[in-house]
């Protein structure tokens, strides 16, 4: 539930080891090209292939590809939000989603009384028509696409919250997402992660035996996880970067909140509510910035909401 005084959350890192990099609040984050270094890759494959498959084509879009020609500005506020036209499946409701570039694609993750999460993909004809949700493609929740639309990372649903984290890795955009591949990450829970492409980081939010609060974190696949999370102030969960990784937001305390990168990619300023985002009375949470930077998508409580703004 939403304080009524609201302070900002700190959101600055500082650098160190692999063994014992440690974090002010929000996160820590550690030499991230070596992500996946825990899979057994090709001699030519790159930091995010997995045993087994080759490297993208050349020719496969990447974070440097990105580029707009309307990008927004940090400094221009969103205007007012409003429910994006979906139709949740039947006795589902939405907590989650991930875009593609177009933002005609999306995956969702859900939630239900009567069975385990899953991942639906949806899509539309264009931004201004509805969603229409297809048949799901894994059980699990917390999806989460990255740049090139290659790979998706998620956290399963078995038997109950995951330990750890997926990420299912298709060869083309247009080829259907195989069964995920857990990442060697060990948390008592692991949710809601984020791969940033251009920085080879992937965010997410976890907690340990010892520590029940969920807080935003990162992990580069080697060493001991439980010894790579040092002490923090304030939790959030589902982060969503810009794609060159200056800017995050995430969700904290029943609110959508975003801070500047000041420096390195581990240097970040106070985090503090997305201006024209936050209802008193309602739950937001996991937002999701587009490419351009000019629309926000996030959840307030079930309904799934995009706020924008011009360039």
């Amino acid at each position: 539930m939403k304080s009524s005084a609201r302070k900002p959350r700190s959101v600055v890192f500082t650098a160190g080891s692999a063994a014992a990099l440690s974090v002010v609040a929000c996160s820590f984050v550690l030499d991230a090209d070596r992500l996946e270094r825990g899979y057994a890759t090709a001699p030519d494959a790159g930091p995010d292939a997995i045993a087994g498959e080759a490297s993208p084509p050349d020719d496969a879009p990447s974070s440097d590809a990105i580029v707009t020609t309307s990008e927004c500005k940090d400094e221009t506020p969103f205007g007012n939000a409003a429910p994006v036209p979906i139709a949740p499946p039947k006795d589902m409701s939405l907590l989650s989603a991930t875009l593609s570039r177009d933002e005609r694609t999306a995956y969702f993750g859900t939630q239900s009384t009567q069975q385990q999460p899953m991942i639906y993909e949806a899509t539309r004809s264009d931004p201004s028509v509805p969603f229409e949700i297809h048949d799901p493609i894994a059980n699990g929740a917390d999806p989460s696409l990255t740049v090139d639309e290659l790979s998706l990372y998620y956290i399963p649903y078995v038997n109950g919250p995951s330990s750890t984290i997926l990420v299912a890795k298709r060869k083309e955009a247009s080829d259907p997402f195989p069964p995920g591949q857990p990442l060697p990450i060990s948390a008592t829970t692991a949710r809601s992660p984020h791969y940033l492409s251009s920085e080879g980081i992937l965010y997410f939010a976890r907690s340990t035996q010892t520590d029940e609060t969920v807080v935003l974190a990162a992990f580069d696949g080697q060493g001991d996880p439980a010894l790579q999370f040092a002490s923090r102030s304030v939790a959030g969960t589902y982060p969503s970067l810009t794609v060159d990784g200056t800017t995050i937001f995430f969700a904290s305390e029943g609110e959508i909140v975003t801070s500047k990168r000041t420096g390195g990619p581990t240097e970040f300023a106070e985090a503090t509510p997305v201006a024209n985002v936050s209802q008193p009375d309602a739950e937001e949470t996991a937002p999701w910035i587009s490419f351009d930077r000019c629309r926000l998508y996030f959840f307030r409580d079930s309904t799934f909401m995009m706020a924008e703004r011009k360039p």
